[in-house]
């Protein structure tokens, strides 16, 4: 070997191996935008709200950073289409499923039929003809072909209409509208007795365009521990 290849052998070795690439471990979490799932100025520090938790807690598990911010529902699910958010906890609903990675069921929530005390509803199953208003942009499922779906930017908005009589009904998760009807007396007293619904199924969703997706697998190994171990309704117990 002449004396220049031997320089030059010696130079190559002595480089630095090119160091491998570093995942990802600060994500983005969405939340929904109201108590008990999140607040902006907690008042309790160890009750930031039933999502922040959540996040928490998967975080934890998976070994990431999570950071929590809140938007109204509709855009939380653009946010995750586009990949501004890269993970949001939400039930299994057709327009989650079709665009984004199903990471696991963490556990499950109750919903709530709210009437108004004037015209109560008694049964899920009788709404044919009437104004039913719901977090945009979930669908009714099942025979609803004569009902009338109003599209709510959020539940107290919803809770306001009925009792005003602008809707015949609401549907939405059972924590929330209890809540709303405890901060809101005068108009808890407007509704009839809550008719209780299914239960859902709460989902870690990722977004398609975030590294996240790549540690799906993990996700639900994480998601399974937390419903076994009844985690969220031991967060939900809280609020």
């Amino acid at each position: 070997m002449g004396r220049w290849q031997w320089i030059f052998g010696v130079a190559v070795l002595a480089m630095p191996a090119v160091a491998a690439e570093v995942p990802q471990t600060h994500f983005i979490g969405g939340a929904n935008e109201y108590a008990p799932w999140y607040y902006a100025n907690p008042v309790d520090l160890t009750r930031p709200g039933a999502q922040v938790e959540a996040y928490q807690d998967i975080a934890r598990r998976l070994g990431i950073m999570i950071e929590v911010t809140a938007q109204p529902n509709a855009r939380l699910i653009e946010s995750l289409r586009d990949g501004t958010i890269d993970l949001m906890l939400a039930p299994d609903e057709p327009v989650l499923r079709g665009a984004n990675l199903d990471c696991g069921s963490i556990g499950s929530v109750g919903r709530l039929l709210l009437s108004p005390a004037s015209a109560p509803l008694s049964s899920p199953g009788n709404l044919a003809g009437k104004r039913i208003g719901l977090i945009r942009p979930y669908t009714l499922s099942g025979k609803t072909a004569d009902v009338e779906l109003v599209q709510l930017d959020n539940l107290a908005e919803g809770v306001r209409m009925l009792a005003a009589g602008r809707l015949d009904g609401i549907m939405g998760n059972d924590l929330a509208l209890r809540n709303l009807q405890a901060d809101n007396p005068d108009l808890a007293r407007a509704l009839a007795p809550a008719v209780a619904l299914p239960q859902q199924n709460i989902h870690i969703w990722v977004s398609l365009a975030s590294p996240l997706k790549d540690r799906c697998k993990a996700l639900i190994a994480v998601a399974a521990k937390i419903r076994a171990e009844g985690m969220v309704e031991k967060v939900l117990s809280r609020y």
